[in-house]
């Protein structure tokens, strides 16, 4: 017997409005959704700490990116310090804060005061990256003893810079509605994802790659709408080892964001290398990182592990 075309057209409608419905159910947002950057870079030549000249580059040509991504669709909190020189070259920005403590704070509550449950904010932060933790006891909370290093507003002590207990900054991140990606370009920055009692025989942190899909199975999201990817777990340092203007995470990051700023005050968008079709999540986005050089010595990139994926951008 022949097929009637209503027949042969029934089922495909159907299979349609599966994957209409299949993809809405994946990222309900995307129609209405704003983005919101917070971007730090802080190169510490006014402090006592080692200078990273690359930090600056690091946190403009991030922000410079993901404005391309989301086709100018993004509200943009730069935060710099402290070459002057290093910033003044990039001409289009003049609204910039110091990256101190009370500045960091004053731009995620902006970004509380107008994101939306649709909304995705990105936090980056390139700079030095500082741990009390006592790495021969691992069953013990990470976050409460995990800082970035930021400018100090001090001048009446010998104090050459603060720092930011990574716990506060999760709490205050959190209260940005919508969805949180931390992006960390630092020492100790998987600190940032809060994985809680991890116990394992020390055996086991001889071995860099064993531990890091170890350290990724024991993560606990205390903050469910906070997601994060760093260049370190949050037991290894992070190298500004890299490119000519980069530190060796934010390098491969732009690269797995087709981002190519050879020519630092003209770049270019290209293909997106770490999208999955038309999308980028964060676990392709990872997962590009970790295969195309985010592995650098006992550096390696994690990133929360949770059920539900983070939609990014939809191209």
């Amino acid at each position: 017997m022949k097929r009637t075309i209503t027949n042969i057209c029934l089922p495909a409608m159907l299979l349609l409005l599966l994957l209409l419905l299949s993809s809405c159910a994946q990222d309900p947002y995307a129609e209405t959704r704003t983005y919101h950057m917070i971007t730090v870079g802080y190169d510490y030549t006014d402090s006592s700490a080692t200078t990273l000249k690359k930090d600056i580059d690091d946190a403009v040509q991030v922000a410079k990116c993901f404005k391309s991504l989301t086709n100018g669709n993004i509200d943009i909190y730069y935060l710099l310090g402290s070459d002057a020189s290093e910033i003044s070259k990039y001409t289009d920005i003049t609204d910039y804060s110091s990256p101190t403590i009370d500045n960091i704070k004053s731009a995620i509550d902006s970004v509380a005061a107008s994101a939306t449950e649709a909304d995705i904010t990105f936090f980056y932060f390139s700079g030095h990256g500082a741990s009390e933790q006592d790495r021969t006891n691992y069953n013990q909370e990470f976050t409460e003893d995990f800082y970035i290093a930021t400018k100090t507003t001090d001048t009446s002590s010998s104090k050459t810079y603060d720092t930011y207990d990574l716990e506060d900054l999760l709490e205050r991140l959190d209260t940005i509605p919508g969805k949180v990606l931390i992006l960390g370009d630092f020492c100790y920055s998987g600190g940032v994802l809060h994985a809680n009692n991890v116990s394992a025989d020390s055996s086991l942190y001889d071995n860099v790659d064993l531990f890091n899909i170890f350290f990724n199975s024991q993560i606990n999201v205390e903050y469910p709408d906070i997601y994060a990817l760093t260049a370190s777990s949050y037991y290894t340092t992070s190298t500004s080892a890299g490119s000519k203007y980069h530190s060796k995470f934010t390098q491969i990051l732009l690269k797995a964001l087709g981002w190519d700023d050879s020519d630092l005050l003209n770049p270019v968008q290209g293909t997106v290398s770490a999208a999955d079709g038309n999308t980028l999540t964060l676990s392709s986005l990872y997962n590009w990182v970790y295969e195309n050089g985010g592995v650098y010595g006992v550096q390696r990139p994690v990133a929360t592990s949770t059920s539900a994926d983070l939609v990014i951008v939809n191209f």
